[in-house]
């Protein structure tokens, strides 16, 4: 199955199963949230192999409220940027929340990170998807900064 077909399998689901909450409570179903969490476990599952949100999840609800005020605070006009020496005072606060949001959905990222780096520790499998190739690459840097120091340190004496 392609990764978008069950990336629009799990939002029809998940729509399905707001769909049945709604009619016990007589609330609303937010389509925008579930589109918008379809397209971010697509681009998730294309560059790390896995979904990265599920509606369900107090994490996932937590990156998909960081980024959102992200994309929010970013959208928002800033008359810092029409006075800069406006800058220092942050009148509007949209420095202070896209502080905030942004290193919410950074530390979320990190985990992901992590969680990968200790199953490679752990013999787990390559899945040659964008974030193990950044790894390697990093890998990779390393050893060729260690390197070049020692034979630095050895043409130098």
């Amino acid at each position: 199955m392609s990764v978008r077909r069950k990336c629009v399998d799990n939002m029809l689901l998940w729509k399905e199963n707001q769909g049945n909450l709604v009619e016990e409570k007589m609330n609303r179903i937010e389509v925008v949230r579930y589109i918008f969490l379809a397209s971010f476990n697509m681009l998730g599952n294309l560059m790390l192999s896995r979904d990265l949100v599920d509606p369900d999840s107090k994490e996932t609800s937590d990156f998909f409220n960081a980024i959102n005020g992200i994309m929010e605070w970013g959208g928002h006009p800033n008359i810092s940027d029409l006075f800069s020496w406006l800058r220092w005072l942050d009148l509007q606060g949209l420095r202070r929340k896209m502080d905030r949001d942004m290193g919410k959905a950074l530390d979320i990222a990190a985990t992901f990170v992590k969680e990968r780096i200790e199953e490679h520790k752990a013999g787990g499998e390559k899945r040659e998807d964008f974030l193990d190739v950044l790894l390697e690459l990093k890998e990779a840097k390393m050893n060729l900064l260690n390197y070049l120091n020692r034979r630095s340190t050895y043409s130098y004496w």
